[in-house]
């Protein structure tokens, strides 16, 4: 068994965790009532943009493979 496939599952499924987090922080339906408004978009934001870096980073790897 090739142990670099199972890493690839677990990276492209963090991705979705990551993109995921970040647009439910965002759509206003959430209601997280310790996080102030402000904090919601700058987190939200943030994962979003590590979510891209890590798809952008596991298909560089994929293709290099």
């Amino acid at each position: 068994m090739n142990v670099h496939k199972p890493l690839r599952y677990f990276s492209s499924i963090m991705v979705l965790v990551y993109l995921g987090a970040g647009v439910a922080l965002l759509l206003p339906g959430l209601q997280v009532s310790y996080l102030k408004f402000s904090t919601r978009i700058i987190l939200g934001i943030a994962l979003i943009l590590y979510g891209i870096f890590r798809a952008w980073r596991t298909m560089k790897i994929n293709k290099d493979e």
